[in-house]
């Protein structure tokens, strides 16, 4: 293979390179960006669940003041009517139903107190988590503007660099290309220096033992040979 023929399928091999690199760079920019619309979607969750823990306290609130104020009518009645009864026996166990109402509107205030209690915690929580709501979705935006900006940016290199790389597959000659073409649809990077250790020569993309045969037409110059192992196209650095 001509020297130039060599330099002009490696520096294609650099393009695939740059190329795969910008593509995962894009990758690594979108896993990012969901990861922030993430964060908010997870703190919106929080805020709605901290107001639906509010609103179910209040409704709690009201049921517990409904049912005190309903025995507090009932214990109004039972005090009305102790005065027109005259059996001894019923006086009595009037006066036992108004002792039992009496226990549950103790029971009933000291609920609503506790629940009154509860429902300003969740509010100030709630509070608590909007604020911190809005400033993750301030810096949400930030992030997101910044990301959008460096994939602007690195899809416009890519187009440079697709660009570039249809000019430097063009100078190659067609048998080399389709070569490397072919091997680059099943392992990527298709071309692989060899690595000289303990006098002989490895493929550096399998790290496996070049045959003696290979090695010697590498040493002769015989330009890009495929590795028996793992396919890529091997060559030895001049």
């Amino acid at each position: 293979m001509d020297f130039s023929d060599f330099q002009k399928i490696l520096y294609l091999s650099e393009l695939d390179s740059r190329l795969a690199d910008i593509e995962e760079e894009l990758k690594d920019l979108k896993d990012s960006a969901v990861a922030v619309e993430s964060a908010v979607l997870s703190a919106g969750k929080k805020a709605l669940s901290a107001d639906g823990e509010k609103e179910k306290l209040e409704l709690e609130i009201k049921e517990a003041e409904l049912s005190l104020m309903q025995a507090e009518e009932r214990l109004s009645s039972r005090r009305a009517s102790q005065n027109l009864i005259k059996d001894a026996q019923a006086a009595e166990k009037l006066e036992a139903e108004e002792k039992t109402l009496k226990a549950e509107i103790d029971a009933l205030e000291e609920k609503v107190l506790l629940l009154m209690e509860n429902r300003n915690k969740a509010e100030a929580e709630a509070l608590s988590i909007k604020a911190e709501l809005g400033k993750i979705e301030i810096q949400s935006r930030a992030e997101l503007e910044k990301i959008k900006k460096s994939e602007a940016a690195l899809l416009a290199l890519k187009k440079e660099q697709e660009i570039e790389r249809s000019k430097a597959a063009n100078q190659c000659p067609q048998e080399i290309l389709s070569r490397y073409e072919a091997v680059k649809k099943k392992k990527f990077p298709a071309l692989a220096a060899c690595i000289l250790k303990d006098g002989k020569l490895f493929c550096s993309g399998c790290g496996i033992a070049v045959t003696a045969s290979q090695a010697d037409e590498l040493k002769k110059g015989a330009g890009l040979i495929n590795c028996m192992n793992c396919f890529r196209l091997i060559y030895v650095k001049r």
